[in-house]
């Protein structure tokens, strides 16, 4: 069976959550969401969506459609990032304390978890900024000169079995 959450996962959906639903509790999100989705389509949503594919890919394209109608009444539709997103852009905790210290949004996802929300568009204007740019090249010098280090010691130790 092909994996249906390839393009439609529950970090993309979460994020796209936080443009419609201001909430700081994910819980209260997916309830509206189900009560939401059961008067508008007389089904009931599962709380599982591995044995229903189809109805993951409708609830993505059903919020997809509520976004739309949310924008077209005046909201504006945010690109959220979250930390892992960041991390992959090449942010690390250090420079986000520094320079972004407080997300735009904080929820709670349940067992003590939270996931934290930031706009994409500050966000690539503050790594336009000098000081993260600055960051990023000490960031990578460092690295390099880590992998360089690690390179020369396994090379010392190759010599040194080929020696003895």
């Amino acid at each position: 069976m092909q994996d249906f959450t390839e393009n439609f996962t529950f970090n993309r959906i979460h994020k796209r959550f936080m443009v419609i639903y201001d909430s700081d509790d994910m819980r209260k999100v997916w309830k509206k969401v189900r009560s939401q989705w059961k008067k508008e389509t007389g089904e009931k949503l599962p709380k599982r969506f591995r044995k229903y594919p189809e109805i993951w890919i409708q609830l993505n394209h059903w919020i997809e459609e509520k976004i739309a109608k949310f924008v077209d009444e005046g909201g504006e539709d945010i690109s959220f990032l979250n930390k892992a997103d960041l991390k992959e852009r090449g942010w690390d905790e250090k420079i986000l304390k520094l320079i972004y210290p407080n997300p735009d949004k904080k929820v709670y996802l349940g067992r003590g978890r939270h996931a934290y929300y930031y706009n994409a568009s500050r966000l690539g204007e503050l790594e336009d900024s000098e000081e993260f740019i600055e960051y990023i090249s000490q960031k990578i010098e460092r690295q390099r000169k880590r992998e360089a280090s690690k390179l020369a010691k396994a090379k010392r130790a190759l010599d040194l079995e080929f020696v003895g």
